[in-house]
């Protein structure tokens, strides 16, 4: 599928390997960002979550960043073509070289995280969905640079090696704040969404969303998440 339509933008991802999927579906609209007035998209792929973000905080500058030259055409395509004023601009190349001259106070993250040894035949794919270079330590470390004191990250995580990802944040300085455990169907955890800052919360908040019933059926806590954006009813 090489368009995919929200309801009221829509994604060309003819280009890139990753596609739109339910990680940012959900990531997208579940992030909050309160009043930041500049937020960055790392590893934005198509621009999806950059779009759905620019949608939600529409005082906001949105900028992305991606590596994968096709994708970035497509992100560049999606940017351009979208009736959201405050998409600013897409960089090219690396969060781990991005150098800028004001810093963010927000970041939304939807990044590769499945281990090099698990690596397919597409190139492209493998540079989208796996850690490479990229690893916990040293997506923590950057965007620790390139965000204010007060900035807050938001990122989705497999639940099988969490915990791995969670110590590298903490060894960078954050702090978690907020801690949602996505459900495909009730028992079975496939996701977190985190929330980081920099100073120490005085409590972490901690929720559970399932998107499916036992019977493989949408749940209501979906569809009510996911409604501004759906084209049509789910």
């Amino acid at each position: 599928m090489s368009i995919f339509s929200f309801k009221h933008f829509q994604i060309q991802q003819a280009n890139s390997a990753l596609k739109v999927g339910n990680d940012a579906m959900l990531l997208g609209a579940i992030a909050d960002f309160g009043s930041a007035s500049s937020i960055l998209d790392v590893g934005c792929g198509t621009g999806v979550l950059a779009c759905m973000i620019a949608q939600r905080f529409p005082t906001a500058q949105v900028d992305g960043v991606e590596v994968d030259e096709a994708a970035l055409r497509d992100a560049k395509h999606n940017f351009s073509n979208a009736r959201f004023s405050n998409l600013n601009q897409v960089f090219s190349g690396k969060v781990e070289t991005l150098e800028l001259d004001t810093l963010y106070e927000g970041i939304i993250c939807n990044p590769p995280y499945y281990e090099t040894n698990q690596l397919g035949k597409s190139t492209d794919l493998n540079l989208a969905k796996h850690v490479g270079s990229l690893t916990p330590e040293v997506l923590a470390k950057h965007l620790f640079r390139l965000t204010t004191n007060s900035a807050k990250v938001w990122m989705i995580w497999p639940s099988e090696n969490a915990q791995a990802c969670s110590q590298s944040f903490e060894g960078e300085g954050w702090h978690l704040s907020e801690e949602i455990s996505v459900y495909g169907k009730p028992n079975r955890l496939k996701r977190l969404i985190w929330c980081w800052e920099k100073s120490q919360p005085i409590m972490v908040s901690k929720s559970i969303f399932t998107v499916r019933d036992v019977n493989g059926q949408l749940t209501d806590q979906y569809r009510k998440l996911t409604n501004d954006f759906h084209d049509r009813p789910v």
